[in-house]
Parts: structure tokens; sequence; C-alpha cells
């Protein structure tokens, strides 16, 4: 968790990530993370880091066309910016409150013990994942991903020197349009 270009060069120096090394940038999205078991849908939230929450029922309101795939995808449960605005900004719900944010709503409705109709104005984006044997680029992972998505997660590749705090900025600005970002995520 970086918040200037200078921090991000220190991290490259510190983890000897050579200026010619590819990097892939994808946005930070401000949902509940999710991990999810494509060939069966078994899905469970993060939790607390070692314990989360069997939310199988809900995924299915999150991503009704799933598509069994053999690998285990990590994403978000999130709702765009539009849904919100339309259906829920401003609005009492059932227990007497106004929802905040997307976010907030999204995942109140994860933690409900059974799936609310709400979540079908929400969809699961697939950002990472495990096939168990080889290892793919990011990219590839990403393509892979984004057969199965609905909102197909952008991406940009570039050299770790050629990596600039305005390229950072506009890829935020571009990619926070949709749905709610809270960063830029750049790997190796």
């Amino acid at each position: 968790k970086i918040k200037t270009i200078e921090e991000f060069k220190t991290w490259l120096r510190l983890k000897k990530i050579p200026d010619n090394e590819i990097l892939i940038a994808t946005g930070k999205y401000d949902g509940i993370a999710l991990c999810c078991v494509e060939s069966s849908g078994e899905t469970i939230t993060r939790g607390d880091g070692i314990f989360g929450q069997l939310s199988t029922e809900h995924m299915k309101l999150l991503d009704p066309k799933r598509t069994k795939r053999s690998f285990i995808s990590f994403g978000e449960g999130i709702m765009s910016r539009k849904n919100f605005n339309e259906k829920y900004r401003g609005k009492v719900m059932e227990n007497g409150k106004i929802p905040k944010n997307p976010r907030n709503l999204v995942g109140g409705k994860i933690n409900d013990k059974h799936p609310h109709q709400i979540l079908k104005d929400a969809i699961y984006i697939r950002y990472g994942m495990d096939n168990g044997s080889t290892n793919l680029d990011k990219d590839q992972q990403i393509e892979i991903l984004n057969d199965s998505n609905t909102f197909k997660v952008k991406y940009k590749k570039f050299k770790a020197s050629e990596v600039t705090e305005a390229i950072l900025n506009n890829l935020f600005k571009e990619w926070n349009n949709e749905f709610e970002l809270d960063g830029i995520i750049i790997e190796v």
C-alpha cells in the first residue's frame, strides 16, 4: 500500500525488480472479497483471513449465469454506481437505514443469513484465479476470467521503468467510472 511514486520506486528497488520487468495494473475494486470454486459454485467471503462466511446461495444472485469452470476464482461482489444511484441512494431500507455507498449495501446483504434480492443488482467481478497446476501470467488469467465476467476487468501492461504518477492517476480516473475503486493494484 503506497501513496506516492517515490514509495513505488522504493518498492521496486527493495524487491530488486529490474527496470525492464513487465508489470500489470488493474483496478482495486471497492467491493466484498469473495472466493469461488467455479466447478461447484461454493463461495466464501474473506472473513478474518482465516475463516470466511459461506456465501454460495448469495453468489447465485450475484452471478446467475455462472458456468462451471475448473479453477478457483478470487473477486469482488460489487454494485455499479449506476445501479446504486438509480435504485438505492437515499432510499430507506427494510432495517430503517439508508445505505451510504454500494460497498456497504452489498456487504450487508452478503452478511445476511439468507440471500437478498438486492444482490441481483450487484455482480461478481473475477480478478484472480488458481487453476491448481500451471502458473499463468496475470494478463492470461484476466483473459480467462473475463470469459466468465459480466464486467470485463481492464488492465494495463508496462515496464517498471515506464510507470509514472500521471499514468497511474489517469488509469484510476478511467477505471473508476462504472464501479468504485480504492486504488490501483500493480503486480509483477
